[in-house]
């Protein structure tokens, strides 16, 4: 995390890392040497112009297959009832499609 965000503030100090995001510079020194609390990376990477997700995968707040599953489910609820079905369609001719796509649906689903 340490690293990150040095890279991000393009290597400025504590002291003008917190002055620049309001936050108190001992408040900042402290969480550096232990536990970095969310709301004080989100006010660096607001001061900073710095996307948070990034910084929230440094910090460990995050995984990379939490980000991958924001991504899916953004796309699907983007994608229009065609799109979904021409994704379907393409997933039975391809033979990729798995056992909810190919098996009877539970009624209870319906």
């Amino acid at each position: 995390m340490r690293e990150y965000l040095q890279r991000v503030t393009d290597g400025d100090s504590w002291r003008a890392i917190a002055a620049r995001s309001g936050l108190g510079h001992s408040t900042l020194t402290r969480q550096m040497a232990g536990e970095v609390k969310a709301l004080t990376i989100v006010a660096i990477c607001r001061a900073y112009d710095a996307p948070v997700v990034p910084a929230f995968l440094a910090a460990g707040f995050l995984q990379q297959g939490d980000i991958e599953s924001m991504d899916t489910q953004a796309s699907l609820a983007g994608a229009t009832d065609k799109e979904l079905v021409g994704e379907i369609l393409r997933r039975l001719r391809k033979g990729s499609a798995g056992p909810d796509l190919t098996e009877p649906v539970d009624g209870e689903l319906i």
